[in-house]
């Protein structure tokens, strides 16, 4: 004998998720409020706040860029035996953006806890901000993408359907 009402299964996983997406937005506890982290702030409140509000993480470690103004090849890693007509098409990065890259891979394989529940998404909030002040963009529209492909391809892909 079955005691109490059968419901169907997509209604059982509709309320779950329903419960699941109340208990992750809740603020009557001040809870979590936020995507990735417990710890992090909520990534569109700091998107949407005006520059007096706003104040920019700081670097986990000391760094001051190092460059050459009287000799700007030595900028780079390029090798001097060869001439490189447009080197930046091949990869060629700054010595300083290559010191500055190491030095967050290594602080984040010291405590990668706490470098992707802490760190990540208030730099990455920082740098969406500044780019879209350099283009004169909604920070709200602006999305980072790993590959500089990807936004083309969605653009292509949404014109012609």
């Amino acid at each position: 004998m079955t005691i109490g009402m059968r419901w169907p299964r997509t209604t059982i996983y509709q309320h779950q998720l329903k419960y699941i997406a109340y208990l992750s937005t809740s603020t009557r506890s001040g809870g979590y409020q936020s995507i990735g982290s417990f710890h992090s702030d909520n990534v569109e409140l700091l998107m949407s706040l005006n520059d007096s509000q706003y104040s920019a993480p700081q670097l986990p470690f000391d760094y001051v860029p190092n460059f050459d103004i009287i000799y700007p090849s030595n900028n780079f890693s390029l090798s001097s035996e060869w001439t490189f007509v447009n080197h930046g098409a091949f990869g060629a990065a700054l010595k300083s953006g290559q010191d500055l890259a190491h030095r967050w891979r290594h602080y984040s394989e010291i405590q990668p806890l706490r470098f992707y529940d802490r760190d990540l998404l208030p730099h990455l909030v920082h740098s969406t901000r500044i780019l879209a002040d350099f283009c004169r963009g909604d920070r709200l529209a602006l999305t980072l993408s790993r590959f500089s492909v990807t936004p083309s391809l969605c653009v292509f892909i949404c014109s012609i359907s």
